[in-house]
């Protein structure tokens, strides 16, 4: 019964963890797409103020109409506060399933009793089974078998399979948006700056075919897209929360490591897993804004 209960609560988390992946790649894609629609339609709109001619005109204005008509459905359809609120629930299980897991596996927290260990972690799956149950249309099988224990862990299977994965991961992650967001900010300065060029050339110099002065309102956009994009992402917030976890889990490997007794498993998982929950609560508050 107990494997087989792990085994099966592993299998739900793995589940639960495929749905919040697919849902992830759904909003960043569509995210992606909104902040090139909202660039190409600027430019366009901008093309088309700024020419003295008329003749393309009305061919730009359109273009630039139906493209920022493409973004609005996307947002309104894809970006939504539900879909959103469906990615986090879907997180937010899973992890909860993980977390509850490896308590188990080292017989910490609320698993800590023989008589009762097992009845409160069919409670706990069957409440987490109730509040997935919207996700059940996104449900796939998954290709891997998720990051669940499967078996007892002692004292370094837990080092090994829980803390120093997530060491590595809060790591990795906080390295990766770092990767994204730079260049992100950057270009947002640069168009800012280049907003401001242009509008002092264009007032000191005579239209011709082309009216610089409108590729200011262009640049305006692109940046405020941007910046936009950044803020939806929560790119800043998610580098700074990943980093400070990771330097706490750190933390608490380099206090085990140098503890003159071996510490208890059931003791480094609770401590583990509450830094771990923190941040899955404090993640959940920030895109619940």
């Amino acid at each position: 019964m107990p494997l087989s209960l792990l085994n099966r609560v592993a299998d739900r988390q793995a589940a639960l963890s495929f749905v919040a992946d697919t849902l992830k790649s759904r909003l960043n894609k569509a995210r992606t797409a909104c902040l090139t629609l909202t660039i190409v339609a600027a430019i366009a709109a901008a093309t088309a103020a700024g020419l003295t001619a008329t003749t393309y005109r009305p061919y730009l204005a359109g273009f630039a109409t139906a493209t920022l008509a493409v973004a609005t459905f996307l947002t309104q359809r894809v970006l939504s506060r539900h879909s959103i609120s469906l990615h986090v629930k879907a997180r937010a299980a899973s992890e909860a399933l993980k977390r509850d897991a490896y308590l188990y596996a080292t017989y910490a927290g609320p698993y800590r009793h023989p008589g009762t260990r097992d009845a409160s972690l069919i409670d706990f799956l069957e409440r987490i089974n109730q509040f997935s149950e919207p996700l059940s249309r996104y449900e796939r099988e998954p290709p891997t078998k998720g990051g669940s224990p499967r078996n007892w862990l002692d004292i370094n299977d837990y080092t090994a399979q829980r803390l120093c994965k997530a060491i590595q991961y809060y790591s990795r992650r906080a390295t990766e948006m770092a990767t994204l967001s730079r260049p992100l900010h950057g270009a947002e300065l640069v168009l800012a700056g280049a907003a401001t060029a242009i509008t002092a050339v264009a007032a000191t110099t005579d239209r011709g075919i082309f009216d610089f002065a409108a590729a200011t309102a262009a640049l305006t956009t692109m940046g405020t897209a941007l910046a936009a994009h950044l803020q939806a992402a929560r790119y800043d917030e998610q580098i700074a929360g990943y980093r400070a976890t990771a330097n706490r889990l750190a933390d608490q490997l380099a206090r085990f490591r140098a503890s003159s007794t071996a510490p208890a498993v059931a003791d480094v998982a609770e401590t583990v897993e509450e830094i771990i929950a923190a941040e899955t609560k404090s993640w959940q508050s920030l895109w619940a804004e």
